[in-house]
């Protein structure tokens, strides 16, 4: 991937083809997967990149040349992984970088995992007053619709306050019924 913001990152994956892009790992990197790999799609596997990409139905020198880079960008092979620690072995001259944990792809075999882009939570949405009551584009509260939940508005600046959404979630869901039931 060329030089990008990192928000955009989800719409590269959504404008590949069936909306699907692959995280490629290898032997090392299996042996210290999470469990939650077990439950999602099957992975496909294969001796050699390319044989993987031709099993994914990708383009098998661009796979390969894309690991090769990927690799030339680990600087070293560092100490041992641990998962829970973040040990600041990242990779140089790649865009996006990885921060931590950067191992080479080269010990097979190698294995290809789906992924797709999920929305966590949207910037923007409507715009409510305190009592959580939804305003037109002039700014005029609409009388009888309120709002709740991740459809409201509330980070506009691709700022947020991690783990702030249930609470905003929970108080804004009680004005709304509140207000809706005395309005």
């Amino acid at each position: 991937m060329g030089e990008t913001d990192m928000h955009d990152t989800p719409w590269v994956v959504v404008s590949q083809p069936g909306g699907v892009a692959y995280q490629i790992m290898d032997r090392k990197a299996m042996d210290a997967l999470p469990e939650e790999y077990e439950r999602g799609a099957q992975p496909v596997e294969a001796d050699t990149i390319r044989a993987l990409a031709e099993k994914l139905g990708l383009d098998a020198d661009a796979l390969q040349r894309t690991i090769d880079q990927f690799n030339a960008c680990v600087p070293g092979e560092g100490g041992s992984y641990d998962r829970s620690c973040p040990d600041g072995e990242s990779t140089r001259g790649l865009w996006p970088p990885k921060s931590h944990w950067a191992r080479r792809i080269d010990e097979p075999p190698f294995t290809g995992f789906p992924v797709t882009a999920g929305i966590t939570f949207t910037f923007g949405g409507l715009e409510v007053t305190r009592d959580a009551q939804v305003l037109n584009q002039r700014g005029t509260p609409i009388r009888g619709l309120y709002a709740s939940g991740d459809i409201i508005g509330l980070y506009y600046h691709h700022h947020h306050l991690s783990a702030s959404g249930q609470t905003r979630n929970v108080v804004f869901s009680r004005l709304a019924m509140k207000h809706a039931i005395s309005g």
